[in-house]
């Protein structure tokens, strides 16, 4: 056993020397598979849990790694160019960096993006967020929601444009009543008034799930 966990050891350094590892934001070289190198990982601004009120009774926990500043804002920002590792990046920094990693849940629901936009950037981030969380958790990626409707990029709305933007623009899934009863946890990259996760949570109300709870990169703050 000894033997084995020391071969291990000694190859796993000869391929960290042919592909080495390199810090996402700041491309220093690192000595392990981790998105951010400690220097960067400091540089982080970390935020504290909200709970976003859902119905009279119901709050939705949404869990945060940091606020929307370097060096995850680029790594958010880099869906623009295509850039899938990154978004599976911020997968395994959410499942580090939160209290995800402790919480109940059955299965994973990342937000949709409507076809056309899938289309145009090839991929949803969101899922790409959710492969790496699933990985990490065992659980199931479950696409319980659809976009009934092209909706008008988020950004530079006020809190009640956004509000109005997202209103009834998730519908449930064909199989979504096979999950009736489950703990949910919704997956995005930033949340900055919780409009869209408030929508998503509301559409899935019919199902009336165990719990609800949300995973984001970011959290917009004072916006």
């Amino acid at each position: 056993m000894f033997l084995m966990t020391l071969c291990k050891q000694y190859l796993l350094a000869i391929k960290n020397l042919v592909i080495p590892f390199f810090c996402t934001y700041c491309r220093v070289m690192i000595d392990q598979n981790y998105p951010l190198c400690e220097k960067c990982i400091g540089r982080m601004r970390p935020v504290a849990s909200v709970s976003l009120r859902i119905s009279k009774k119901k709050v939705m926990p949404v869990f945060a790694v940091s606020t929307y500043e370097a060096p995850l804002r680029s790594l958010v920002q880099s869906k623009k160019y295509g850039n899938r590792l990154a978004s599976r990046q911020l997968g395994v920094i959410i499942w580090e960096q939160t209290a995800l990693s402790h919480m109940l849940f059955d299965i994973i629901v990342p937000i949709p993006l409507h076809w056309t936009r899938y289309a145009q950037r090839g991929f949803n981030q969101a899922e790409e967020i959710a492969f790496e969380i699933s990985k990490k958790s065992g659980k199931p990626i479950i696409p319980l929601l659809e976009r009934s409707k092209k909706t008008i990029f988020q950004v530079g709305l006020s809190r009640q444009e956004r509000s109005e933007n997202v209103k009834d623009v998730f519908i449930l899934s064909k199989k979504a009543f096979l999950y009736a009863g489950q703990r949910i946890v919704f997956v995005d990259d930033v949340m900055t008034t919780g409009a869209t996760l408030y929508a998503a949570s509301r559409a899935v109300g019919v199902l009336k799930p165990t719990q609800v709870m949300a995973a984001v990169a970011c959290r917009v703050i004072n916006s």
